[in-house]
């Protein structure tokens, strides 16, 4: 599955702007490797694959013909990704999880389209779900807690 993210953001003591392509792809990348966390999503506890580097993110679910359970993309800082579908064969909910940790939003992608998905406003993390799975509501809290092992590690 494919999905692309621009990130702009401030850097830096100066507050430099940058600009990051993130590519999430079918085909393998490198040796990035996903953190696996406690996420707390509207109080429900689930360990998930988490994608903190930009190696990490980079991969993202690269290779994955189903998804199993959802990804988190973390940004520190917060940031204004765009993703999109193009090379992805299966369809994707998005969710926006705002710099103050609650759901700010969502975006469905259909499959293979390049059509962007822009963040509202800056987010703290974007959860990829496969279209038709239940999303968390907008308000929810989200929360990034401590490593644990899932028993398979499939994504």
């Amino acid at each position: 599955m494919k999905a692309l993210a621009v990130v702009m953001g401030a850097l830096g003591a100066e507050g430099a702007l940058c600009a990051l392509a993130l590519v999430v792809g079918a085909g393998a990348s490198g040796s990035a490797s996903f953190q696996w966390r406690e996420v707390a999503i509207s109080e429900r506890n689930a360990c998930l694959p988490i994608a903190f580097t930009l190696a990490a993110q980079n991969r993202g679910l690269q290779g994955a013909r189903r998804v199993v359970r959802p990804m988190v993309f973390a940004y520190s800082p917060p940031a204004t990704p765009s993703f999109w579908m193009n090379d992805t064969p299966a369809a994707l909910s998005g969710v926006w999880v705002g710099s103050s940790g609650r759901v700010i939003g969502y975006w469905h992608g259909r499959a293979e389209s390049t059509q962007l998905h822009p963040a509202p406003a800056p987010v703290r993390a974007v959860i990829e779900y496969p279209d038709g799975a239940h999303v968390p509501s907008v308000g929810s809290p989200v929360r990034i807690g401590a490593p644990c092992a899932t028993k398979d590690g499939r994504l």
